[in-house]
């Protein structure tokens, strides 16, 4: 996804060459560098590209149900 992305902003910049368009060229070119860092920082602080792997998700139904399933439970009476 992300290479598309980055194709379809490269793509987008070569059709936009006029000089009306500086501005906006300047912003997407500043937003493209702070995404840049960001992707970076995460890249290193979480230890490379399995640090950015998404948690298993596997048994979130059952476990939102026993939450929920506590919640409703009636209380004993004193």
């Amino acid at each position: 996804m992300l290479v598309l992305a980055i194709a379809w902003l490269a793509f987008e910049l070569a059709i936009f060459r006029d000089a009306s368009f500086s501005k906006p060229l300047s912003y997407v070119a500043i937003m493209f560098a702070i995404g840049a860092v960001y992707l970076a920082y995460l890249l290193v602080s979480c230890g490379g590209a399995r640090g950015l792997k998404m948690p298993e998700l596997i048994a979130i139904d059952a476990i939102l149900d026993a939450d929920r399933g506590a919640e409703l439970a009636p209380t004993p009476a004193e």
